[in-house]
């Protein structure tokens, strides 16, 4: 998707700054701002850099991981299929460590409220069972859908952490950065839809259960897209909506009715894998 690149932080980065671009000169800024809205904006940009980009950053990590550990279990024999999914474990660890490093400062602590220190503790210690699912898979004593929840598990609490932040007392830029969140939450639907998609095509078949679970991510994406979209300004709001209107994502939606329409099959053909990862992979 082409707002792959431009993450939800460097958006909310731009709306911690607007209120300080817009400053010309120190006079304004005490006319307009008081010290204790400096300090807050200051606080809220700490909290972006320390916590809110790393633990994006880490989210990402682990949908790709977990896609990667399905289409492993889909099918371990392949040749690269181990290889590729330890270097995305080695990636995940690397961003996770990251997150533990800014998560014991002493500064990133203050700045978080009671509530929003415990959900980033609840985070890190549902991180810590990684390296039990990992020998689980590589056992191949986990199934696809017991992996996918494992990982669904670890996203979650992040989303929840990212949406409680209270960082700002604006209401307008508030319900902006929620508004992201929420898109990014959005993204996680298609992420599962995707992980789920392409290793039951590794696989050769699809069950009852495991299309009505597709199903419901599209439906799950779409209504997050819907009601986060509302709370955006006019011209990103209508960006995301000519995006999904437009040709460029046409090829995934067709190819996702298609899936769906089929029923459970032992002999998936109305999509094959390689035109999944061609119409899904860009989005």
């Amino acid at each position: 998707m082409r707002f792959r690149g431009k993450s939800i932080r460097r958006k909310i980065v731009a709306l911690l700054l607007v209120p300080l671009v817009s400053l010309t000169g120190l006079w304004v800024f005490a006319t307009y701002i008081t010290g204790r809205q400096a300090d807050e904006l200051m606080s809220a940009g700490s909290i972006v850099e320390k916590v809110s980009e790393p633990l994006e950053d880490a989210v990402r990590a682990v949908q790709d991981e977990r896609r990667q550990t399905l289409v492993f279990l889909a099918d371990p024999r392949a040749s690269d299929a181990l290889p590729v999914l330890m270097g995305q474990r080695a990636a995940t660890d690397r961003i996770v460590s990251q997150v533990r490093e800014n998560a014991r400062e002493q500064d990133v602590r203050d700045s978080l409220s009671a509530a929003d220190s415990s959900r980033l503790d609840a985070i890190l210690s549902a991180v810590d069972g990684l390296e039990a699912l990992r020998e689980s898979v590589e056992k191949r004593t986990i199934s696809r859908a017991k992996a996918l929840d494992f990982y669904n598990g670890l996203v979650d609490p992040s989303y929840r952490f990212l949406n409680g932040l209270h960082t700002l007392q604006n209401v307008s830029m508030d319900k902006q950065m929620r508004a992201l969140v929420g898109i990014s939450r959005a993204r996680e639907m298609l992420s599962r839809q995707d992980a789920l998609i392409a290793s039951g095509l590794i696989a050769g078949r699809f069950t009852t259960a495991e299309l009505r679970q597709i199903s419901g991510l599209v439906a799950q994406r779409e209504l997050l897209y819907e009601v986060s979209l509302e709370n955006l300004p006019a011209a990103e709001r209508r960006r995301v909506e000519q995006f999904w209107g437009s040709p460029a994502t046409e090829p995934l939606r067709t190819a996702e009715d298609a899936l769906i329409e089929a029923g459970p099959t032992k002999r998936p053909g109305a999509v094959d894998a390689d035109r999944w990862e061609e119409v899904a992979v860009p989005v």
